[in-house]
């Protein structure tokens, strides 16, 4: 943070303006000289600053107070409290900005210090920034008022249980706890020389989440908690969730809360290691299953035991959702390892939609799946991996619509993207589970209880497949009337 007063010439210049009714360094010496004695004796400290944060004039309470230095004798602990202020002093002209703050004083005491500054630049008599500020003990006497909070905040700092950092918007890094440096590697002098700054700490595959970050502050004034990496001085990377949220009455300062979660990430790293494990030595049995199975469904055609035939058929079908289950759990461990396969060409969607919904539809009994509209949009994908989307999201459709009889898919195109909408009429998605349905594992509670099988991996493969083409994959729902799953994908 650079000094925002620097005091130099504060005694000299007031001597020698003392006789004189103008100075060159502001119009404020060319008030009449009654008024400035008046301030010169006042209880308050009083103080003219320029836009470039020199003090111009700083009145004899003001020096007893802080010597020459009103901002530089700040606290660490509330240097960012001042940065935060002095953006509102400048960003909001004729408007008063008060903030509190602590000070050492000459015997190296800590002293709260009221200031109430005004942007007074734009006025021809003034063309100055006025602070006026007093001394209070308020806040260390009654933590329960407002300043207690302040209190509460400064310790929560420093505590070291979380990092939390005090930035621009531009990425430049103003201040820092402990627990944030010590978590990224550098010191508070690296800190105070401005080598802290975003775009370094950040890798370049996460700067996009960083500007998605910046343009919710812009927008609402606070970024809700997302995921990225940090790079350790040092170059290893860093997970970390982190919230910030814009510093009230400033335009590109905010506050963030960043928490080290790479125990977290090495717990489902392992977790992925020993599904994809599970996963391959549950296939190696089971295909020897399957070609058993064949060979039993040949002798029993050649020797025309037909009772045995619905059994058989019941054996297959079970089969096939073992494998579809082992199938999901290795996409899941080849996804977080970023191995999953795509093999990307031009294709026109209709006809994969076409080709999953004359799948589908012999796999039913119950419901009749109908395509609504014509498009002969391309697009550059995984044709199979979006077949899998599209037979995933169906065979949800209708394994949660029990009581309908119908799902309808249809078309609608918005821009450079094609959408296929999938709609059920069945038990529908509560509100609180809507956020939550794509994420591994997930299976959404029924008011019934009813029990649906699956590992709830579905959807999360499915959306996962889709962002590596660059789409979307959401969901409207009413509990009770059904859903609407859109599959937005990028137009040729």
């Amino acid at each position: 943070m650079k000094s925002p007063m620097t005091g130099v010439g504060v005694n000299q210049k007031r001597e020698d303006k003392a006789t004189s009714d103008s100075s060159p360094d502001s119009s404020f010496f060319q008030t009449p000289l009654y008024f400035r004695n008046l301030v010169e004796v006042s209880p308050y400290g009083f103080c003219v600053v320029d836009k470039n944060r020199n003090i111009l004039y700083l009145n004899q309470t003001g020096r007893d107070i802080c010597g020459n230095n009103l901002f530089n004798a700040a606290s660490e602990k509330d240097k960012a409290v001042i940065e935060a202020a002095w953006q509102r002093i400048v960003l909001h002209p004729e408007q008063p900005v008060s903030f509190r703050y602590r000070i050492k004083d000459t015997l190296e005491e800590e002293l709260w210090i009221e200031a109430i500054g005004k942007n007074m630049l734009s006025d021809a008599a003034i063309h100055a920034i006025v602070m006026q500020f007093r001394t209070s003990t308020n806040y260390i006497q009654s933590p329960e008022e407002e300043g207690g909070l302040a209190v509460k905040f400064s310790q929560l700092f420093n505590a070291g249980i979380i990092g939390i950092f005090v930035s621009k918007f531009d990425g430049t890094f103003i201040e820092a706890n402990d627990a944030f440096l010590s978590l990224i590697g550098y010191t508070r002098e690296e800190l105070k020389q401005g080598k802290v700054q975003r775009d370094i700490l950040t890798p370049p595959e996460y700067q996009p989440v960083s500007e998605e970050a910046v343009a919710k502050l812009q927008e609402g004034g606070k970024a809700t908690t997302y995921e990225k990496v940090y790079l350790h001085k040092n170059g290893h990377p860093i997970p970390v969730l982190i919230a910030v949220s814009r510093i009230e009455g400033t335009e590109d300062v905010c506050v963030g809360f960043v928490l080290d979660i790479s125990e977290r990430k090495n717990i489902e790293k392992r977790k992925d290691q020993f599904l994809n494990l599970v996963s391959h030595e549950l296939k190696t049995p089971l295909t020897s299953m399957i070609l058993f199975l064949q060979m039993l469904e040949h002798y029993v055609q050649r020797n025309k035991h037909h009772e045995y035939h619905v059994l058989l058929e019941k054996m297959k079908n079970q089969m096939g959702k073992m494998i579809a289950l082992i199938n999901n759990l290795l996409d899941v461990s080849k996804l977080q390892s970023h191995e999953l396969p795509f093999t990307m060409k031009n294709f026109p969607i209709a006809q994969a939609v076409s080709e999953v919904v004359s799948v589908v539809s012999h796999m039913t009994v119950t419901h009749t799946i109908t395509i609504r509209g014509k498009t002969d949009a391309i697009v550059y994908g995984d044709k199979e991996r979006i077949e899998q989307v599209l037979v995933n999201v169906l065979l949800n459709a209708i394994k949660f619509s029990p009581a309908a009889n119908k799902v309808i898919v249809s078309y609608r195109v918005h821009g450079k993207y094609i959408s296929i909408t999938i709609q059920d009429f069945g038990i529908g998605i509560d509100k609180k589970d809507q956020k939550k349905i794509f994420e591994r594992f997930y299976r959404v509670e029924t008011d019934s209880n009813a029990t649906y099988p699956g590992f709830g991996l579905g959807l999360y493969i499915a959306e996962q497949i889709v962002k590596k083409h660059g789409g979307s994959l959401t969901v409207k729902s009413t509990k009770g009337k059904g859903s609407l799953f859109s599959l937005s994908l990028p137009t040729v």
